[in-house]
Order: C-alpha cells, then sequence, then structure tokens
C-alpha cells in the first residue's frame, strides 16, 4: 500500500512538472509555476530503489529542457540528487542516470565544468559500464576548458556529437 501510495506522489509530481513544461514551451521560457513544480519534486523523499526510480524515471525529460533553457541551477540541483542516491543505494548503470550524462554531452558548453554538474569520478561509482561513457570520463579529465574552440576541437578528436 505505502509502494503504491508513493507512486501516486511520484506521478502526481511528474504530472505537474510535464503540464508546466508544456505551459512553458509554448510562451518559449521557464514559467515560475514550472519552478514551484521542480523544487516540489526535488524535494521528494528517496528511500529506496523503487521511489528512486519513480523519482528519476521523467527527470531526463525536465532536465532536457532545462538544458535547453539554460536553467544550470536546476540541471545542477536535479544531477547531484540522482547521482548521489543512485551511489547511495548502490544501483548500477541506471537509465535514469546515464540519459542525464547523455545530456551533459549533448548541451553542455566550453565554460560548463563537469564537477559543477556532479559529473566526477567520484560521483560516477555507479555507471559501471565505462566504456559506453569514455567520452565524460575524458571530458572530466579536460575540463575545465579556456576556449569555445578547445571544446570543438575535443568533441571532434573524440567523436562527440
Amino acid at each position: 500500500m505505502i509502494i503504491e501510495d508513493n507512486m501516486t506522489v511520484y506521478e502526481n509530481s511528474s504530472n505537474f512538472v510535464f503540464s508546466e513544461i508544456r505551459e512553458s514551451t509554448l510562451i518559449e521560457k521557464p514559467s515560475n509555476l514550472l519552478f514551484i513544480a521542480l523544487d516540489e519534486h526535488l524535494a521528494l523523499p528517496i528511500g529506496c530503489e523503487e521511489e528512486f526510480k519513480m523519482w528519476v524515471k521523467n527527470v531526463p525529460h525536465f532536465v532536457g529542457h532545462l538544458w535547453e533553457w539554460r536553467e544550470i541551477e536546476y540541471i545542477e540541483r536535479f544531477n547531484k540528487i540522482a547521482f548521489n542516491v543512485a551511489n547511495r543505494l548502490n544501483l548500477s548503470n541506471n537509465d535514469g542516470c546515464k540519459a542525464l550524462v547523455s545530456l551533459f554531452l549533448k548541451y553542455a558548453t566550453w565554460q560548463d565544468d563537469p564537477s559543477n554538474f556532479s559529473l566526477s569520478e567520484e560521483n560516477l561509482i555507479w555507471l559501471k559500464d565505462r566504456r559506453q561513457f569514455q567520452d565524460i570520463f575524458l571530458w572530466i579529465e579536460k575540463a575545465p576548458f579556456l576556449l569555445e574552440s578547445d571544446l570543438v576541437a575535443f568533441k571532434k578528436k573524440n567523436g562527440i556529437k
């Protein structure tokens, strides 16, 4: 019964965020209500693996929009919670967390330091298949970039799109 009640809480929270993302997309910028919805989702308790799966399920979708709007503070907060909980619960190769890493690789600029987004060797313990995400570990080693051209050259050399 508790899992079902929690599921409803997580679904309602996700639905609230999705609704506000749709509204924000129409006006082409994040609304104040979206920030309220995101804060509520960030505040949900995550005590076990099932709760984490419910919480993280839609987070990459939210964060994709946040990257498009460059809402860095929220991206950093979602990443920090996701990676810390994945490590704490010893969850390896969580799809939601892997999607957050992929979003960083897709949207980050030369000025974005991976460590600000909780992307560090110590924080990616949950990522067991390092070969699949070799790009992020290379980026962590090279960051921060001094110029945009440095990032462009790095991506070209390593085949990152």
